[in-house]
């Protein structure tokens, strides 16, 4: 079995046909090196990646082949790089080397670089060779995918919740012959609007994950920058109108503390 072991989960990466190509360099050199050194067929490393685009997936040993799907893809799902030893192959796993780096666009937890042998040093070197490549292509979608998007989003919601249920529930009172009718109409439209809340934050999350995703092909994504742009702004307004309202509140709870 092999002993040692390093892996790391992949985060906010922008990837264009060129940093492919270099990545794939570095696991080329890796497999070359190796080689020169490692006599035994069991030893021998061996490369190759799985592309999936547009619903269709193939295995392949070419690079030039993976370029030549990705060019003509219009969507690309995932992407993997494979470096495995004879003997790994061999043992179905259980012993070996492999490196791997996942780039799933559709599973982001499943996006990551792991590097495996029985050599320490090895693994540790390779492992900061490849994740040092990786690290050049972060990109800026982190500021969208984080907790506190979330917590502002959330914010944002319960804040048009209240709006919506006071003029809903005003139009509702118009109507109404009880007592206290906007009271009634508000907690009408708020306890609906509460129950829908859950279904559209969960669209807008998935909304935001397709339009800020984990992994970004850029040679994919032309019409995306322009929809990017228009949620940072909606975000943005949304932000510093949530904290001026909750500003102006502190305000004159102070002022009526101080009076």
């Amino acid at each position: 079995m092999s002993d040692f072991l390093r892996d790391v989960k992949l985060q906010n990466l922008e990837l264009s046909e060129a940093s492919l190509q270099q990545i794939y360099k570095d696991f080329k050199d890796i497999v070359d090196t190796a080689n020169s050194s490692r006599p035994t067929p069991d030893d021998k490393l061996f490369q190759f990646h799985i592309i999936r685009f547009d619903n269709k997936g193939f295995r392949l040993v070419s690079f030039d082949d993976v370029i030549k799907h990705y060019q003509d893809a219009r969507t690309i799902e995932r992407l993997f790089f494979y470096i495995y030893s004879g003997k790994f192959l061999k043992m179905n796993g259980i012993n070996g080397t492999s490196i791997e780096l996942a780039l799933n666009v559709l599973a982001p937890d499943k996006c990551t670089l792991t590097v495996q042998d029985d050599n320490q040093a090895w693994v540790d070197a390779i492992f900061s060779k490849l994740k040092a490549r990786l690290d050049k292509y972060h990109g800026k979608n982190y500021l969208i995918r984080n907790r506190v998007t979330g917590a502002l989003i959330q914010l944002l919601g319960v804040f048009a919740g209240i709006i919506v249920s006071i003029w809903l529930g005003g139009k509702i009172a118009s109507i109404l012959t009880i007592q206290h009718p906007h009271i009634f109409g508000f907690f009408v439209v708020f306890l609906v609007f509460s129950n829908l809340w859950g279904y559209l934050y969960g669209a807008i999350g998935n909304l935001l994950d397709r339009m800020f995703p984990n992994i970004t092909f850029m040679d994919k994504v032309r019409w995306r920058g322009f929809i990017q742009g228009i949620i940072y702004a909606v975000l943005s307004v949304g932000f510093l109108t949530a904290v001026y309202r909750i500003w102006q509140f502190a305000f004159q709870v102070i002022r009526s503390v101080t009076k």
